[in-house]
């Protein structure tokens, strides 16, 4: 069985095991599950390729080792009718005191949601899946686990990461105006999405110059006006790149994983505006622009995913290495 596997194999015990022990009071499938968590958390432990990890599952399997003991004894109780030390006065199993377990099915390594119905929305759905794996760990897939430890290594391991960085440091600003927009208010949203539509373009363009294999956006630049403000902000996004690349000059993708969690997080604003159902000229016209933006951020997070596998192998490396 692979690490992830293992790692994959312990999750879906602990979730189990909890379920049982909490809410159903089946003790003997529960310590089964248990016993079969804490087993694969043993033999995961070695392969982890850093102590911070090490020391957040080691923590997870002494809770469960303590519940598995308690369990054990309970069911021996129950079996034999000899008195036992971990049990509560009147012979009864204490309740669950890792508390922050019971949310496991739900938050921490709960499986992701199908895929949406509308392609529009795909990218949000994605998007979230990347944000849960960054802040706490976890499933990409229902067969593939992601530890956030997965994203904070050595710089060289994304590819173009210096670009990358810069160019996420540099949308933050863009995804700032993006999260205040009112979707209430038809005619400043229009004027904001504008003025955002243009960004979006020179910053993907300028993007796509830099990291090879990126694709470059299919624009329409009606007039000379628009032809004017799209070279001054491509080259206002050119500096800006090419500044941060010069002070951000860390050999760690923490700062990456922090920029990308940033900019994500600020664009559910857009899901609003792909939403509008007003039958005038001002609603499509946002929701057009609002595609616009939501092709950019797909290619931001289809880019995320593609360093993701990168960061994965990266971290099966340092592991055999360890």
């Amino acid at each position: 069985m692979s690490f992830i596997e293992t790692i994959a194999e312990a999750v879906n015990s602990a979730q189990r095991a909890v379920s049982l022990d909490s809410a159903t009071g089946d003790y003997a499938k529960a310590a089964a599950f248990y016993k079969s968590c804490v087993e694969a958390i043993r033999d995961a432990l070695p392969q982890l390729p850093d102590e911070a990890s090490k020391a957040t599952l080691s923590s997870k399997l002494s809770l469960y080792e303590s519940r598995l003991a308690t369990l054990n004894e309970f069911l021996g109780v129950s079996k034999k009718g000899a008195n036992k030390a971990a049990l509560a006065p009147n012979g009864e199993v204490p309740p669950i005191i890792f508390q922050e377990d019971m949310s496991l099915p739900t938050r921490f390594m709960a499986l992701p949601p199908p895929p949406p119905d509308d392609m529009e929305l795909t990218t949000f759905w994605l998007g979230t899946i990347l944000l849960g794996t960054v802040r706490r760990g976890g499933f990409v897939t229902t067969a593939l686990w992601v530890p956030k430890e997965v994203w904070i290594q050595p710089g060289e391991a994304v590819p173009h990461y210096l670009e990358k960085l810069s160019f996420l440091i540099f949308c933050s600003d863009m995804f700032t105006k993006i999260s205040k927009i009112n979707v209430h208010n038809l005619k400043p949203l229009l004027a904001d999405l504008e003025s955002i539509g243009l960004d979006v373009w020179a910053v993907w363009s300028e993007l796509a110059e830099l990291v090879p294999g990126l694709q470059p956006p299919q624009m329409n630049l009606a007039n000379s006006r628009d032809k004017k403000i799209y070279a001054q902000r491509k080259n206002l996004a050119a500096e800006s790149f090419k500044a941060h690349m010069q002070a951000n000059n860390t050999s760690s993708t923490e700062a990456y994983s922090k920029a990308l969690v940033e900019v994500i997080s600020k664009s559910a604003s857009l899901e609003k505006v792909l939403g509008l159902t007003q039958d005038s000229k001002e609603a499509e016209r946002c929701v057009e622009l609002a595609k616009r933006a939501n092709s950019f951020l797909n290619v931001l997070v289809v880019s995320a995913c593609q360093d993701l596998a990168s960061l994965i192998t990266c971290y099966f490396e340092r592991a055999k290495a360890a």
